[in-house]
């Protein structure tokens, strides 16, 4: 009969700011997350932009022998085009307890 009347009880400030900053946590991963993706896919466009401008001024073939010789270094090839440039990310601090 408990759990009935608790339905009815006004909750205190207490309950529900736990409640709300349990809600702003959730939210915050969420936006870290999409984030996250966000940087994902302009670091896959970059690369992509990069990679057809390559191909365009040079041809397919001088592109694949310098990505063959930067696979075999174990090196990344470089995503650089012309007004493309890399946002430095931004530090996440966890909240303080």
């Amino acid at each position: 009969m408990d759990s009935v009347t608790s339905w009815f009880k006004p909750r205190s400030p207490q309950r529900t700011a736990a409640r709300e900053l349990q809600e702003a946590r959730r939210m915050l991963l969420q936006a870290e997350q999409h984030l996250l993706h966000a940087r994902m896919q302009a670091d896959y466009y970059r690369d992509l932009v990069a990679f057809l401008d390559t191909v365009q001024e040079s041809g397919v073939e001088s592109v694949s022998d310098r990505r063959r010789a930067c696979a075999s270094a174990g090196l990344r090839p470089p995503a650089c085009a012309a007004g493309l440039e890399t946002v430095p990310v931004v530090p996440i601090t966890p909240f303080a307890a």
